[in-house]
């Protein structure tokens, strides 16, 4: 049976659990959902039964089933529904500091770990921190990726493509645009 709040907030809609469309990922909104509740209704998640890394400023839960990400972003493909993401909102007057930002971006991993995702993402509505979640666990360190630009579905894609923070040159898709638009034409 699914939890109250995927119901209440539209996510099961002709039998089926389906999100809101976010470029080609699917995002939910879920606050007070927990892990073990997300896998019940087919999101393809192995749950930890722990998260080895030395949290330092977030008293992590002890289960990792007991983990509540805010926001949950997955890839619909024919094997299901495969988590990629996950983000951790903050209050505006939050993430002011050092120690802010580093106690969100460790809720953020604990949250991606225990779900198996590949980026969290820590927020207050004006600056977006993305953090790798395999090379912090490796690492043992919070590791972010190289992204500055404010978060949306094309930043989502450039991170999981891995191409995040590397500067596009616009100039080959002009030239092969103008190409078309003149052979169509022929005017200049």
């Amino acid at each position: 049976m699914a939890n109250e709040e995927l119901v209440a907030r539209g996510y099961f809609s002709s039998g089926r659990f389906a999100g809101e469309r976010f470029g080609a990922f699917e995002v939910f909104f879920i606050g007070g959902t927990s892990v073990t509740a997300l896998k019940r209704v087919g999101v393809d998640i192995t749950i930890p039964d722990a998260i080895d890394f030395p949290f330092s400023l977030y008293k992590a839960p002890k289960k990792p089933s007991a983990a509540r990400p805010d926001r949950l972003y997955v890839r619909r493909t024919s094997e299901g529904l495969i988590p990629v993401a996950i983000g951790e909102d903050k209050a505006p007057t939050k993430l002011l500091d050092e120690k802010a930002v580093l106690r969100a971006a460790e809720q953020g991993l604990f949250s991606a770990a225990a779900i198996g995702a590949r980026v969290a993402i820590t927020s207050n509505g004006e600056r977006f921190y993305y953090i790798n979640v395999k090379a912090s666990l490796l690492e043992q360190q919070i590791i972010y990726f190289d992204e500055k630009r404010d978060f949306g579905p094309a930043v989502l894609a450039n991170i999981l493509e891995g191409d995040a923070g590397v500067a596009k040159d616009p100039r080959p898709l002009a030239e092969s645009i103008w190409q078309m638009i003149w052979q169509a034409t022929k005017r200049v």
